[in-house]
């Protein structure tokens, strides 16, 4: 059955689990090259990083939707529109390569009370370490850059931080690419599978970039919530002229702290101020390129 172009498994519960069509491609090379106990072993072990992330997500009372397994790794969506601090998107995002590097090492400890079993541990072992490596580089859209755009927001604004890791994972996209050619002038089959994994790891930091005004959307929700509970955020004042489009603005903005913006006329006279709701809304209607002035008309002026 498929599902947004993606091959559906099954389900984990009420997890959809997703193979990309990428990852099958991906793959085929390795089957080719008799390694089929590469595949097994790497879909297992790629399946229990995952679900790392989902343990740890559930710890912080976030929910998962969905489960896709991708050239590299894999990736663990929460539902839609869910509050998620910065905080736990770092260790839910770092859970997996946690996850890996831990199974790694139990191989490892095993190796020496099962020496029979010496070279299929050996073989996880590897498998566990490559898969929590390459997962902790910090591009899009690894484990390693989800967490670094998380540790980043407060500092640079989210929209900076996801240019910083998007820009990342299009340069590994590129490194990929070459050195798949390199590796397939010198004769090694295994270059295919670094070209297949080039575009896919591409396009996905392409999709992580224009997914900006979501995260954005969960942001506010998160703040919300924080309100709720805490009663009180701190609150920053952005002064701009009015004709600035309101996309500027969030450049300025990061999370875990209530923003305002003060509307200023061409003689830098206040003229109104927006909140977080009305920044939603726009946002929620795709007004991220409209004047500050002319959302502040439509949404708080009344």
């Amino acid at each position: 059955m498929l599902k947004r172009g993606k091959i559906r498994l099954g389900r984990i519960g009420n997890i959809d689990l997703l193979i990309s069509p990428f990852f099958i491609l991906w793959l085929i090379p390795t089957v080719l090259l008799g390694q089929g106990g590469f595949v097994l072993a790497l879909f297992t072990m790629l399946t229990l990083h995952e679900l790392s992330h989902v343990a740890v997500a559930l710890a912080f009372h976030c929910r998962v939707a969905e489960i896709e397994l991708m050239p590299m790794g894999g990736v663990a969506r929460l539902e839609a529109n869910l509050p998620v601090r910065p905080q736990a998107e770092a260790t839910i995002a770092l859970a997996g390569p946690v996850c890996s590097l831990a199974l790694a090492f139990s191989c490892v400890a095993l190796f020496y009370g099962l020496k029979n079993y010496g070279p299929q541990l050996q073989f996880l072992a590897n498998v566990n370490l490559s898969i929590a490596f390459i997962n902790l580089i910090p591009a899009m859209p690894l484990d390693g850059g989800r967490a670094m755009r998380a540790l980043l927001a407060r500092a640079l604004g989210l929209k900076k931080a996801t240019h910083l890791v998007v820009s990342l994972g299009k340069v590994l996209s590129l490194g990929l690419g070459a050195m798949g050619i390199v590796l397939l002038q010198g004769g090694q089959a295994a270059g295919l599978s670094y070209l297949l994994a080039a575009p896919y790891i591409f396009l996905c930091a392409l999709a992580e970039g224009k997914a900006t005004p979501y995260l954005w959307m969960r942001d506010m929700n998160y703040k919300e919530l924080a309100l709720q509970q805490q009663g009180f955020l701190p609150v920053q004042t952005i002064a701009v002229r009015g004709d600035t489009p309101l996309q500027d603005v969030l450049n300025r903005m990061a999370p875990s702290r209530y923003y305002q913006i003060l509307i200023l006329d061409r003689q830098n006279a206040a003229r109104g101020v927006l909140g977080e709701r009305e920044i939603g809304l726009a946002l929620s209607e795709g007004m991220g390129h409209i004047a500050v002035a002319r959302i502040y008309q439509m949404y708080a002026k009344n």
